[in-house]
């Protein structure tokens, strides 16, 4: 296992920039070893850039979870280095109802489509304990 090596410390009055990597539901503290799955190309982008560049990211907690391109938001999270990075066969797995059917619904991971039962209140962002949705995300 090789051990990641520090970056340099940062002077006094210097100012560098790290990718950012917005998370949806996911907060990760500092100094803890989380794994991470990211399907945004933005968010893949980021994470090879920390990694070519040898430099942290910063890992931030999204307000919005249905929001696609959250790069008007502010950010408070935590730097961290990147480990490792692999890829998987699927990057990205959704959940769409199928129209007419709200109950009824597709699970899309690459070229695998399997039908799949959601709440009897559908997808919704803004999911709440008993009111019978799929929370979206």
């Amino acid at each position: 296992m090789t051990t990641a090596k520090p970056c340099p410390p940062v002077a006094p009055g210097e100012i560098r920039t790290y990718p950012v990597l917005p998370l949806r539901d996911t907060v990760v503290f500092p100094h803890v070893i989380a794994p991470l799955f990211v399907g945004r190309k933005k968010s893949i982008l980021a994470l090879e850039e920390a990694i070519r560049s040898d430099t942290f990211i910063l890992l931030a907690t999204q307000k919005n979870v249905s929001d696609d391109d959250p790069a008007t938001e502010r950010f408070m999270g935590s730097d961290a280095k990147v480990c490792s990075m692999r890829r998987r066969a699927f990057s990205v797995i959704r959940v769409r109802a199928r129209p007419g059917s709200p109950t009824r619904g597709i699970l899309l991971a690459g070229p695998l489509a399997l039908p799949v039962v959601l709440g009897r209140g559908g997808i919704r962002a803004n999911k709440f304990e008993g009111d019978g949705a799929t929370p979206r995300g």
